[in-house]
């Protein structure tokens, strides 16, 4: 299985171009957590901040991931 993320348009000239970012899994038979396990994974490497991404995530699977912490799900710092 491969995952892939890049520009849809091309990058040349832009002062910040975005890179074409990949992520491979030995097989393709994985189940759905192993699966979002990898979009993880992409959308990491494309640069979005593990906090911006825990928010669209259910909140066990975020702190399983270490995208956030106990204390920062239930709010304690």
């Amino acid at each position: 299985m491969k995952i892939t993320i890049e520009p849809s348009k091309d990058q040349r000239g832009e002062p910040y171009p975005y890179s074409k970012v990949s992520v491979d899994y030995p097989h393709d038979d994985v189940d759905i957590e192993t699966m979002m396990g990898e979009v993880v994974k992409a959308i990491q490497a494309w640069g979005f901040d593990n906090k911006n991404i825990a928010e669209y995530l259910d909140e066990e699977f975020a702190e399983q991931r270490g995208l956030i912490r106990k204390e920062n799900r239930d709010g304690n710092v």
